[in-house]
């Protein structure tokens, strides 16, 4: 009784400290994200653009073709997106939908031990 007792005791002392560093790391991964993000340019689509000539270029995440005055976002791999359908994607996935660049590695966040110790995440 007293070995399960202590078992289960540890089980969930173990339990919690796993789901905390878990929580801070995901935190500190959105910050990150976040800071990234900023970096990334923009653009906007005007008429002499090669987005909206000939058979046009169209956004991988939605598969809307790019249209006069929307705001696109460059990403360091050179691919384009809609700024308002990439955004949300690198900020859950950190990573090109296209080449799966890391946004994170390329700008200098590095992640080491993230997993054992969530606060050598360098920035």
């Amino acid at each position: 009784m007293i070995i399960s007792l202590t078992w289960l005791v540890f089980y969930y002392v173990q339990r919690f400290r796993y789901i905390r560093t878990k929580d801070k790391l995901t935190r500190k991964l959105g910050n990150a994200a976040k800071k990234a993000l900023s970096k990334i340019p923009t653009k906007t689509i005007k008429m002499d653009d090669k987005e909206v000539q000939g058979d046009g270029e169209c956004c991988a995440v939605c598969i809307e073709p790019y249209k006069l005055s929307e705001t696109l976002r460059i990403l360091p791999c050179r691919h384009e997106f809609h700024k308002n359908c990439i955004d949300p994607w690198l900020l859950d996935h950190r990573t090109c939908p296209m080449c799966k660049m890391d946004i994170l590695k390329h700008y200098g966040f590095v992640v080491s031990n993230a997993l054992f110790h969530p606060d050598t995440y360098l920035f």
